[in-house]
Parts: C-alpha cells; sequence; structure tokens
C-alpha cells in the first residue's frame, strides 16, 4: 500500500465532500422553504357599543331629529306636530365615550 495518496485519489475525496457538502445544503434549504411560516394573527377588533335612539322623520326618509329612548312621548309628540307623513323609528347609533 503506497504511503501518500495519489493525485487522482486527492482530487476524487475533495470532489466527493464538495457534493456531500452541496447535497446538505440543498437540502437544509429545501426543508427550511417547506416549512410554512407561521402568521402572527391578530385578535379581531371589539365592535362598536351601540345604543338605541328615536329617530323622527318622514316616512323612508332620514330622520330629522333623534330623542334618547327614555324620551319615545317626546318623540311621538314631534312627529304628531310635523304631520302625517313624520313617523317615530328606532335607530341605532354608536355610544361616545362617557355615555
Amino acid at each position: 500500500m503506497p504511503r501518500h495518496a495519489s493525485n487522482h485519489d486527492r482530487i476524487a475525496r475533495a470532489a466527493a465532500e464538495a457534493e456531500a457538502t452541496a447535497t446538505e445544503k440543498a437540502a437544509a434549504k429545501a426543508a427550511k422553504a417547506a416549512k410554512p411560516a407561521a402568521k402572527k394573527t391578530r385578535a379581531p377588533k371589539a365592535p362598536p357599543r351601540m345604543k338605541i335612539v328615536w329617530g323622527v322623520g318622514p316616512i323612508g326618509g332620514t330622520p330629522a331629529s333623534t330623542y334618547p329612548y327614555n324620551a319615545r312621548a317626546a318623540a311621538d309628540a314631534e312627529a304628531a306636530k310635523k304631520g302625517a307623513n313624520w313617523c317615530v323609528s328606532p335607530q341605532k347609533v354608536p355610544m361616545i365615550d362617557g355615555e
């Protein structure tokens, strides 16, 4: 058995090591790419708090004035004063902080 490896053997061994290293790197890169990144999800935003008010306006139209929920009698009185084509309808509106 020769004491030293021939030049041909050294080149073949270096090529085999380089190919093995390249294969390992490609496998690691493929494993990293195949693994989907976890998306961070946000908590859903809470819907705004709503309150009901009485709207006085023409039938089928937008309310001309609004009254608090506990003032239904005043809303009915204004609708009667305005005429037969005016009505009182409940409206949902967002609450303002401090109400």
